[in-house]
């Protein structure tokens, strides 16, 4: 049942990643199809789907996205993408890229996070790709896999077994990371 649970779990970070792929890759109508494929609505999939709809020009359902997210969790980063697509919706005559870059940009420094929180405990610096263990401990992979490999088998913080089979990315923690 654990395996299951896992494989089911990995397979959805890989289909996620190929979503974050597809965005970047600036693939918006695929990426849109393949987020509309997952069965879990939550703030991720909305946010994802309002960018997508954005970057289409598609502002109505734009708007919409991002107001859903506001109902899950209201932050100003969703605020001001309704806020930018009413003005592309409306056409208005403002300096539209330099408002984009400002918007996206002032976001990223509004929460300063505790560094403890953000930080390895095997390397101590900030994570970069973070990984955690069936004990809930987070690290990063790297550090984590040399630790298994030359130390012993054991999380580092617990001492409990530890093996490669059981770590898994840290997506919240990294998504956290990138947006701020």
């Amino acid at each position: 049942m654990e395996i299951t649970r896992r494989n089911s779990i990995e397979k959805l970070n890989h289909y996620i990643d190929y979503i974050d792929f597809l965005m970047e890759s600036e693939q918006y109508l695929i990426a849109l199809k393949n987020i509309n494929n997952l069965k879990k609505k939550n703030f991720n999939t909305y946010f994802k789907k309002g960018l997508c709809y954005y970057y289409l020009n598609d502002f109505d359902n734009s708007i919409e996205q991002f107001t859903k997210c506001n109902k899950i969790c209201n932050q100003t980063k969703n605020e001001y993408f309704i806020e930018l697509s009413k003005i592309k919706k409306n056409n208005n005559d403002l300096n539209l890229e330099e408002l984009e870059n400002k918007i996206l940009n002032t976001n990223k420094t509004k929460i300063s996070l505790n560094e403890d929180l953000i930080s390895c405990p095997l390397t101590l610096e900030k994570f970069q790709n973070p990984y955690m263990t069936s004990y809930g401990n987070t690290y990063e992979y790297a550090a984590l896999i040399e630790h298994l490999k030359n130390v012993g088998k054991f999380d580092p913080l617990t001492r409990e077994y530890l093996d490669e089979n059981m770590i898994f990315p840290n997506r919240k923690l990294k998504e956290l990371l990138d947006f701020y």
